[in-house]
């Protein structure tokens, strides 16, 4: 797509396994990331991406229902160790 154009998401895994599994064969601009998901959480999912080259620096918005101080805290501190 252009630059600044939007597009629909293609795919919406529903669990932390399925979303790497997605991301090791699709290309994407960024990901929306719940921190609750069935499995693996949604934590280990950002610290996995983190630590694969190919998705160290890809844009990602983290949602939850809950927004516990230590998941914030956790979240902050996985992105501060990418920089």
């Amino acid at each position: 797509p252009a630059a600044g154009k939007w597009t629909q998401p293609r795919l919406s895994p529903i669990s932390g396994e399925e979303a790497l599994d997605t991301l090791a064969r699709e290309t994407f601009d960024a990901v929306i990331l719940d921190i609750i998901l069935p499995g693996m959480s949604g934590l280990e999912v950002l610290q996995k991406l983190r630590s694969d080259p190919r998705h160290s620096q890809m844009p990602i918005i983290m949602l939850t229902c809950k927004g516990s101080e230590t998941e914030k805290k956790w979240v902050i501190e996985c992105e501060l160790k990418r920089t």
